[in-house]
């Protein structure tokens, strides 16, 4: 299945939507090494294994996750794994959203949007261009646990 596949298979058109602007807005902003594909049944960006041969420190096949698109059972959610690794970036996100769109349903790392409005794809491209790369990984390398380092 292809990205594309993901989003066309999206019954419901103002999820389709939804998901399709959530990827455009990421697209247009994200670092242009970050690989875009199918990861965990979700449109995902990673860090390919050319870049980071080690892999997701949980399940080494699979590459480094950094963001992904989920059309769940009710609501569109945004798992934004980079927010794991810093806490300044998890701090303004938060923020942010809060100020912008007056509310924010998230868990961990994990948006949940149930209407159009009430995401900032503003605040996600800025997000986005907040994490390089190489931030990214040098922010990800530091979290894994000393057990799981190779």
């Amino acid at each position: 299945m292809t990205t594309d596949d993901y989003i066309a298979a999206i019954e419901d058109p103002v999820r389709r939507e939804m998901v399709t602007q959530l990827r455009e807005v990421i697209r247009a902003n994200i670092d242009p090494r970050f690989e875009e594909g199918i990861q965990y049944r979700c449109i995902g960006w990673y860090v390919p294994h050319a870049i980071y041969p080690a892999g997701y420190h949980c399940d080494p096949k699979e590459p480094v996750p950094f963001m992904g698109i989920a059309n769940s059972k009710g609501h569109v959610s945004l798992h934004a794994f980079c927010l794991y690794v810093d806490d300044a970036v998890t701090s303004w996100f938060e923020t942010e959203h809060k100020a912008r769109t007056g509310k924010l349903d998230m868990g961990k790392s994990c948006v949940r949007y149930k209407k159009p409005e009430q995401m900032s794809l503003e605040l996600i491209g800025e997000l986005m261009k907040k994490i390089s790369l190489d931030e990214f990984l040098a922010h990800y390398t530091a979290s894994i646990p000393p057990s799981k380092k190779k």
